[in-house]
């Protein structure tokens, strides 16, 4: 059984999560799972450039990335029992949630 302090902060998520209305333990573990590869990329980067400092060369900062969908249709994954009209994503506050849990659990 986890006690002490680990079983705290493994609270304090859970808490964090629930107050900003993110409720499903798979949709928790979806966040996480996003909070986790962002972080794996920053430490990354954070590396790379240690590395480049050291060694006195210039890294390349350029990631490809996918073409960004209009902002109306942004979706982090589909969940029609949250929608009001079961598809549109304007009513979707999990973005600007997600920053607050990110900034949180990573602060």
């Amino acid at each position: 059984m986890i006690t002490g302090d680990i079983k705290n902060k493994i609270d304090q998520i859970w808490d964090t999560f629930f107050v900003a209305g993110i409720t499903n333990p798979i949709t928790v573990l979806e966040q996480m799972t996003y909070i986790f590869f962002m972080k794996l990329l920053d430490d990354k980067q954070l590396h790379e450039e240690e590395n480049a400092r050291d060694w006195g060369i210039e890294i390349n900062l350029d990631i490809p990335l996918p073409p960004s969908p209009p902002p109306a249709t942004l979706r982090l994954s589909h969940h029609p029992d949250r929608d009001s009209e079961g598809g549109g994503a304007t009513n979707d506050k999990r973005p600007r949630n997600l920053a607050r849990i990110t900034h949180a659990v990573l602060v």
